[in-house]
C-alpha cells in the first residue's frame, strides 16, 4: 500500500502562464500574448486593463474570461465544491478553444479530470486526463505533458490498470530533465508501479529506486520524504519484515506529522499491518478502531487496504500452522537431500 504523488497538476496549474494562439495576428491577439506570456494572473489583468483603456480594446476578451474563469474554476475544485465549479471549467474550456489557445484547453481539462476525480466518476475522469494529453501533445508542450501523463498514470494505478499506468509514467519520463523536481516525481512513481509487480526482482529494483531518491536531497521537500519512505515501509510489508517496515513508517510521520486524514491513513494502514506482523495486537487493534470511525472518508486503495487487514487478522492463526508445516516439509526435504549427498558420496 502506498500513497502516489497527485503531484504538479495543482501545483503548476495554479500558476498558469498563459500565450496566445499564432493563428491571429490582430493587434488586440498579439497585445495579449505579449503580456500573458510572462506574468502572474494579477499583473496579467492590470496590464490588460491599462492596456484596454490606451488602444480602446475590450477588455473582455476570450482570454481574459477564458483565464478568469479557469482561475475560479480551478479554486472551486480545490475546495472541492465540485457542482460549482463546473460552468466556470465550461466557460474555460469554451473560451480557449474559441481562439484556439491549446496549452490553457489542456489546463482546463486537467482540472475537469480532476473534479471529476472527486466526483468518483471514472470514465469522465480518464476521458479529460487523455484528452489534455492529447492536446498537449499537439504543441509539444513539455509541462503539460508531463502533467497529463503523471497524473493519468496515477489515476489508472488507482484503478488497478499497473502496466497502462507505467506506460503513462514512461510517456512522462521523455518529457523530463534529470535532476528536477518533475523527474523525480515521476521516478518516484515508476518505482510505485514496480514494488506492485508481482515478481521479486522488480520489487527489489524498486525499493532500490526509493533508495536512490532519498540521495536528492536539494529536491526533496517533506512530504517527498515522507512519501518515498512510506514506499519502502510497503517494500518491507510484501517481505513481512515488520520491525523494519514501522521503522520506515516512522521515520515517513515525521516527515508530515501534520498531514490531513486522506494522507496519514495512508501511513496508518502500513503502521497497522507492521504492528500485525509483529503480533502487537494491542497497538493494531487501537488504530483499527481509530481508522474504522473514519472509513468512509479512506481512498479506494485504502478502503481496500483496511478490509485485507481484517481478513488478515483472522487468518493470522491458520497462516502461522501453514507457515510451521512449509518449515517442517522443507526440513524434512533438506535432510533426505542431505542422506541423498551422503550415500552418493
Amino acid at each position: 500500500m502506498q500513497f502516489k504523488l497527485l503531484i504538479l497538476v495543482f501545483i503548476l496549474c495554479s500558476t498558469l502562464w498563459v500565450g496566445c494562439s499564432n493563428s491571429n495576428n490582430t493587434i488586440e491577439l498579439e497585445l495579449q500574448r505579449k503580456i500573458f506570456e510572462n506574468n502572474d494572473l494579477g499583473t496579467i489583468i492590470r496590464s490588460w486593463d491599462s492596456i484596454c483603456t490606451a488602444e480602446k480594446l475590450d477588455t473582455n476578451s476570450c482570454l481574459i474570461v477564458g483565464v478568469k474563469a479557469y482561475k475560479e474554476g480551478h479554486r472551486l475544485v480545490w475546495d472541492n465544491k465540485t457542482e460549482e465549479a463546473k460552468p466556470y471549467l465550461n466557460t474555460a474550456e469554451a473560451s480557449f478553444e474559441k481562439i484556439g489557445y491549446n496549452i490553457g484547453l489542456g489546463y482546463a481539462h486537467l482540472v475537469k479530470a480532476y473534479n471529476y476525480q472527486r466526483k468518483e466518476m471514472s470514465d469522465s475522469t480518464l476521458w479529460h486526463f487523455t484528452l489534455a494529453k492529447n492536446i498537449f501533445s499537439i504543441p509539444r508542450d513539455t509541462m503539460g505533458m508531463i502533467i497529463a501523463c503523471n497524473n493519468l498514470g496515477i489515476y489508472l494505478f488507482e484503478l488497478g490498470a499497473l502496466s497502462i499506468a507505467n506506460d503513462n509514467y514512461l510517456n512522462a519520463r521523455d518529457f523530463t530533465k534529470p535532476e528536477t523536481v518533475e523527474w523525480l516525481t515521476v521516478e518516484y512513481n515508476i518505482a510505485n508501479y514496480l514494488i506492485e509487480v508481482k515478481d521479486t526482482a522488480s520489487i527489489i529494483e524498486g525499493r532500490e529506486l526509493f533508495l536512490e531518491l532519498l540521495k536528492h536531497e536539494k529536491l526533496l521537500d517533506s512530504l517527498t520524504y515522507s512519501n518515498i519512505y512510506n514506499g519502502l515501509a510497503t517494500v518491507e510489508l510484501k517481505f513481512k519484515n515488520g520491525a523494519k517496515a514501522e521503522y520506515y513508517i516512522q521515520q515517513s510521520m515525521r516527515y508530515q506529522s501534520n498531514a490531513e486524514f486522506d494522507y496519514i491513513h495512508i501511513q496508518q494502514l502500513n503502521r497497522a499491518h507492521s504492528l500485525l506482523l509483529q503480533k502487537k495486537m494491542p497497538e493494531y487493534h487501537k488504530i483499527m478502531d481509530s481508522l474504522g470511525c473514519r472509513y468512509d472518508d479512506m481512498s479506494l486503495n485504502g478502503k481496500q487496504h483496511f478490509t485485507f487487514l481484517w481478513m488478515f487478522e483472522n487468518l493470522m492463526p491458520d497462516l502461522d500452522c501453514l507457515d510451521k508445516y512449509i518449515g517442517v516439509t522443507e526440513e524434512i526435504q533438506e535432510r533426505g537431500f542431505s542422506n541423498k549427498l551422503s550415500v552418493i558420496q
